[in-house]
Parts: structure tokens; C-alpha cells; sequence
């Protein structure tokens, strides 16, 4: 199967393109590869062999090897000599030209070929009008040109609309491109290629002339194609192939009692339909034809086989290796919490979520009221702890307040009644997503990697990113409500967790490059043959691992290899629907789970300990939201549905606090 590609017009077959006439002395054929589900190709060994043939009907016009991009991403290029034409004359020309860029759009760098006959200038302009970089090009002949997005002083310029220009004082070459999500640290560079030489003997195109033939690609790790093709000077060839399957190295160390998933198609890999097969295990057991399902109940050590059947040409056998540890025998949580409780507010009152900055300054937002006859009235929506006592405020004109995300006095979002609202030290901002062209609905919750990359969630499937500068609204391709969001360190990986409470339907997405993907998806609330069960809204990412709590137990999930794995317990299995409010991965054996009866439950890596000290102070206690920082731990919910809002600061022992968990001190009531 080919797709061949100019322009966003895509034809299969054959094409014949109108290109831009350039008398150099060779074709340059370039593409992109792309598997057959249309994703792009990527090389995984550096020495596949990958060759490609020319032919035309006088014959062979090239044979080579591919020449990938770094990192073996899926763009090729090969030059052709055109030695066949009929043409016999041959000129150089006396004119400046430059090529669009290419790819377009880019992130983090993009390549502009260019040709000057005598000195020219070639220059990097913003929409506005003003310069960001440039160069000179003094001498004649061809040069390749590279942007990575930064300015002349090396500061990564911001995601936009970029014009390019080639001029050389008489005539002048324009371009347009388009850079994403900002650029790196790279900023324009030339590589001169050599000047076009004269070659009166030389046969050359001329300006329409076109070669019949065909490409033919092959390679290991492909199914060979055969590509019927014409071709004038530089032809852009997008190839469609079916990428061989290709198999990894996996070996998995569950405990007994957990319950070990894995995905066949992390296992081995293939673009087109694949049938799984596993070798004979009465302790395995294949799911939905593509699910591994193991429940280790002794330590011991297997190897099964998992064989992969194209449905085009080529099969696959790869191992999959297991080895079930025994847990160790020690109950120790060097992580045992102290509370102090403390309660907010009268009638319908209550808090959703809580920034740490420090354990004397920290930030909660929902609904406190404080007027007893008219309790509409008087209403709070932010709250700060400074170290002494609870201040409270209300942001703008009030409403609740659903999430917060902090990073410096002058630097504080909030979600106030479901839009984006900003404090930039001097005033509060909100932001009306609608007016500004965004379908989206009620957003409740936010997470961030930094201040300029932000995600917001909410009802019906809203999502949204916000860059710093603007607004993007996400297509989530669910209309599930999303609860709660998280993810890695550097912002590149982020998961948004959705329940209906309608249906009972749970969703899990995974966000790269402002992309949605199903991981996960789950009509049932409790768990059954091929399913986890439901989840609420407790997710949050360590390292290189998403934590996602479900009725069945705590789902690892590694987004860098696919692996899965749901570890049990007695106090996590099972739990209500909306059991996980807040989940805290601090590392792989230091979890912690915040739950809707506010129980909070610590896996230290080795086996699961419940603290119902909050529950025990406090009846009909529910926890909406949690955060953590250092030592410190805190939950904030409401009391009896709203008698009061709550708000519990945990202390770790390691903190050399006294007398923590006395009763006569755990407890103040500050319903001003």
C-alpha cells in the first residue's frame, strides 16, 4: 500500500507533481514513511539496511541506502542523478532561490534549502514584523539552512506563525511556517553545500520534462514496496508500508497476590491486525485476545510464549518473562501521619481542594459560610493557613471555588464556578472561556508541570491547555466528566480521569502533544474478566509510572514501556466508587490514598496501612481533595454534607513534633 502525498492532496498510485524548476544537476526525492494504522515510521535499529531503488525505463537511476534524520525519525531523502534527460544544455542559475521549509509544521527544528548566485541575506521574522534571527550567505552556490526556534540571543521563541526571506538586493524570496509549542535552544545555522558547476556535456532536465518509474523500498524490519512514480525535479514522496512485527525484552517481578496485566502489544509490535497467541499455562490466562492476565499465588519463575500472527506476511515469537517475589516480612510506615483538624465555615460549606506551599503557608479554596441567618451571604472561597491561624477571602465576586494551583505570591490559579481565574499580585483575573470561542463546560480540575503549561478538566469532556499565553481546548473524544488530571515531571505525559455518575462509565486518557488517547475505558463499576472496574478521580504520576486508583485495587502504569500491573490489598480493593479523591505518589514504595470516607491509606511498597484517625474525630467526614509536600500532608472535604468545611494538616513523625494526636488538641472548631 502507497500513499503518495504534495500538498495535503493525497492520491495512491501515481502522481504527476508541478513542482518549482530548478536546474541543479541531481532530483531530490524526500517523504515521510508511515506505518499502516498512519502513524509515522520509526526505525528502530540504526542498521536495518534500509534500501531504496530508482528505476526508470533507460535503467537504474539509483541504489542506496535511505538517509534517515536523527534518531531514525520516519524522514528520508535520496538525490537522483538526472543524467537521462533529453536536454542538452545546461546553465547556472543567476537567481536567488529558497525551498518551503520542511516539516511544516515543526517542533523542534526545521530544514530550508537555499540557492544564492552572489551575496544574499536570509532572515527569520515574527507575524509582527520584527527580526528574530538571521544570516549571511556570502558565497555562491547551495546552502541548508536549520531553525530550532530561538532568537538571535538564544531564548526559545514562543509557538506561532514565523515568515522567512531570501534577498540578495535585487530580488527577494518569501516563506511561511509554523512552529509548535515553542522552540528549543537552537537557533539558525547554514551548512553551504558547494557551488552548481557548468557541465556543458551533461545531459540535464528541462523545465516539464518528467522520468517514469519506479521506487522500490525494502528492508528487514518492512514488507517490500513497489512504488509506480513520475517525477520531475525535487518530488515529495510520502510512502505508506507495512511495518514487519518486532519484538522487546520483557521481564516482570510481580508479588504473590498481586495481579499482573500486560498488553501483547507492548510485547510485540505490529501496524497491521495481529492475532495473539501464548504458550500453554493453566496459571495464564489471554484476555480480549490481547491481555496477559496473571495472579501469582507462589514465588516461582515463568517464561511464556507469546507468538504474533501479521495478518499480512510475517509472524513473531518473543518470551515473556516472569518472576513472583514473596513480600517481605515487615509492616514498618516510616511515613505514619499526625493530625490536626480543623472546621470551617456553617451551613453548606465545604472545601475541594488545597496548595502546600510550605507547612506555615498554605492555600484552599471551595465555599465557607460564616452568616448564620442568611447563609449566602458573607460566603469565603479562599482560605490560608499562616502558620497560626486560617485568613479567609473571597475571590472577585465570589461562587465556588473548585481547584488551585500555586507557584509564587504573584502567580495563582484558581478554577472559580468552572473558569480559569489568575492572581498576578495585583488583581484577580478570570477568564471566560466561551466568549473566547471555546466549547467547553464546567472545569473542575487543573494540574501543571509549570506556569506556562497548564491543564484544565471538567464535565461532558472539557479539556483544556493553557501555554502561557493562550487557551487551546483539547478534543478529548469523550463526553464522560473528567475528575482529575495528572502527570510528569517534565509535562510531556499527562492522564485525565473521567466518571459518569449518570452511567457509572470510567474513563482514562492519555494526553501527548495535546493528542487524546483511550487507555483505558470500563462500563462496569466493580471489576470483572478483563476489566478493573470503575475509577473516580484518583490519579497522579512518579518517575515513570501513572497511579490510578480502581475498584479492583492500585493500577501502575508505565507510560514509558506499557507495562500494567494492579497491586491488592484489603484496603484498597474494593473501595467505593468515588473511593479515591487524591492519590500521592511520592516514589514507587511511598503512596498514599486520601479517600471519600477520608481514610487515609500508605503503601510502603510492601504492604498497605489504613488510618482512620480523621473518620474517628469526625462523623459522616468526606475528603474532595488533598495535596503534599515534604512532611506534609493535607485533606480538606466537608462534615455531615456540609455542616462544615474541613481541612486536616497530617505531620510525618520524622517532623519531631509532639504531642500529636491528642484528642483534646486535635481538634478546633473555628466557626467564625
Amino acid at each position: 500500500m502507497v500513499r503518495i502525498q504534495f500538498n495535503n492532496l493525497t492520491i495512491t498510485i501515481l502522481v504527476l507533481f508541478s513542482i518549482l524548476f530548478s536546474r541543479d544537476s541531481t532530483i531530490t526525492i524526500s517523504g515521510m514513511i508511515h506505518n499502516l494504522n498512519d502513524t509515522p515510521f520509526t526505525c528502530e535499529n540504526s542498521d536495518e539496511n534500509f534500501e531504496v531503488v530508482f528505476l526508470s525505463e533507460e535503467g537504474i537511476l539509483f541504489i542506496g541506502e535511505l538517509s534517515f534524520g536523527h534518531g531514525g525519525i520516519n524522514y528520508y531523502e535520496v538525490e537522483i542523478d538526472n543524467d537521462l534527460s533529453t536536454d542538452p544544455s545546461s546553465t547556472i542559475p543567476n537567481c536567488i532561490s529558497v525551498s518551503q521549509n520542511y516539516p511544516n509544521p515543526f517542533n523542534p527544528e526545521t530544514r530550508i534549502s537555499a540557492y544564492v548566485p552572489n551575496k544574499s541575506r536570509f532572515e527569520i521574522f515574527d507575524i509582527l514584523g520584527r527580526e528574530i534571527n538571521s544570516a549571511v550567505l556570502n558565497k555562491r552556490g547551495n546552502y541548508a539552512l536549520t531553525w530550532g526556534g530561538a532568537d538571535k540571543g538564544g531564548k526559545a521563541t514562543s509557538a506561532g506563525i514565523y515568515l522567512y526571506r531570501l534577498s540578495d538586493g535585487k530580488t527577494i524570496q518569501t516563506g511561511k511556517m509554523t512552529l509548535l509549542d515553542g522552540g528549543s535552544t537552537s537557533g539558525l545555522t547554514y551548512a553551504y553545500k558547494g557551488e552548481i558547476q557548468n557541465h556543458s556535456r551533461r545531459k540535464t532536465i528541462k523545465r516539464n520534462h518528467t522520468i517514469n518509474g519506479t521506487l522500490q523500498v525494502s528492508a528487514p524490519c518492512i514488507t517490500d514496496v513497489a512504488l509506480p512514480v513520475t517525477v520531475c525535479q525535487d518530488t515529495i514522496i510520502d510512502i505508506q508500508c507495512n511495518q514487519a512485527p518486532h519484538g522487546f525484552d520483557r521481564i516482570f517481578t510481580p508479588y504473590i497476590d498481586d495481579t499482573l496485566i500486560v498488553d501483547l502489544n507492548t510485547v510485540i509490535y505490529n501496524d497491521s491486525p495481529t492475532i495473539f497467541e501464548i504458550s500453554e499455562n493453566e496459571l495464564i490466562t489471554l484476555l480480549n485476545e490481547v491481555t496477559l492476565l496473571y495472579i501469582p499465588t507462589e514465588v516461582e519463575t515463568l517464561n511464556v510464549e507469546v507468538t504474533g500472527f501479521d495478518s499480512l506476511d510475517v509472524n513473531l515469537t518473543e518470551t515473556v518473562n516472569i518472576t513472583t517475589y514473596s513480600r517481605i516480612d515487615d509492616t514498618s510506615h516510616p511515613l505514619d501521619v499526625s493530625w490536626e483538624i480543623d472546621t470551617l465555615g456553617i451551613y453548606f460549606s465545604n472545601l475541594r481542594d488545597v496548595a502546600i506551599v510550605n507547612e506555615n503557608d498554605i492555600w484552599a479554596v471551595g465555599e465557607i459560610r460564616t452568616n448564620v441567618e442568611n447563609p449566602s451571604l458573607d460566603m469565603k472561597n479562599l482560605v490560608h493557613w499562616n502558620g497560626v491561624e486560617w485568613e479567609m477571602t473571597n475571590v472577585l465576586l465570589g461562587g465556588l471555588a473548585y481547584a488551585i494551583e500555586y507557584f509564587q505570591d504573584n502567580d495563582i490559579w484558581i478554577i472559580l464556578e468552572g473558569f480559569p481565574t489568575h492572581w498576578d499580585g495585583n488583581e484577580w483575573t478570570l477568564f471566560h472561556l466561551q466568549n473566547m470561542g471555546l466549547d467547553v463546560h464546567i472545569l473542575k480540575a487543573l494540574w501543571s508541570s509549570s506556569s506556562e503549561n497548564i491543564y484544565f478538566v471538567g464535565d461532558q469532556g472539557s479539556l483544556v491547555h493553557y501555554n502561557g499565553i493562550e487557551f487551546t481546548q483539547i478534543e478529548s473524544g469523550t463526553e464522560i466528566d473528567l475528575r482529575g488530571v495528572s502527570g510528569s515531571e517534565d509535562g510531556e505525559h499527562v492522564f485525565a480521569v473521567g466518571f459518569s455518575n449518570t452511567t457509572g462509565h470510567s474513563i482514562v486518557l492519555e494526553i501527548e502533544n495535546n493528542q487524546c488517547n483511550t487507555l483505558y475505558y470500563c462500563e462496569d463499576v466493580m471489576p470483572s474478566d478483563g476489566n478493573m472496574g470503575s475509577l473516580y478521580r484518583g490519579t497522579d504520576v512518579s518517575g515513570d509510572t501513572a497511579y490510578f486508583a480502581t475498584t479492583q485495587g492500585l493500577w501502575k502504569y508505565n507510560y514509558i514501556t506499557g507495562d500494567s500491573l494492579v497491586v491488592l490489598g484489603e484496603n484498597v480493593q474494593y473501595v467505593h466508587t468515588r473511593g479515591a479523591q487524591r492519590i500521592i505518589a511520592q516514589s514507587s514504595d511511598d503512596i498514599s490514598i486520601l479517600t471519600w470516607s477520608s481514610g487515609f491509606i500508605h503503601y510502603n511498597g510492601i504492604d498497605w496501612q489504613l488510618d482512620n484517625t480523621l473518620t474517628s474525630h469526625l462523623p459522616s467526614i468526606h475528603c474532595m481533595g488533598g495535596d503534599y509536600k515534604g512532611n506534609t500532608i493535607v485533606a480538606v472535604g466537608e462534615v455531615c454534607q456540609g455542616l462544615h468545611a474541613y481541612i486536616a494538616r497530617g505531620y510525618r513523625e520524622s517532623n519531631a513534633r509532639a504531642k500529636r494526636n491528642d484528642p483534646a488538641k486535635m481538634l478546633r472548631k473555628m466557626n467564625k
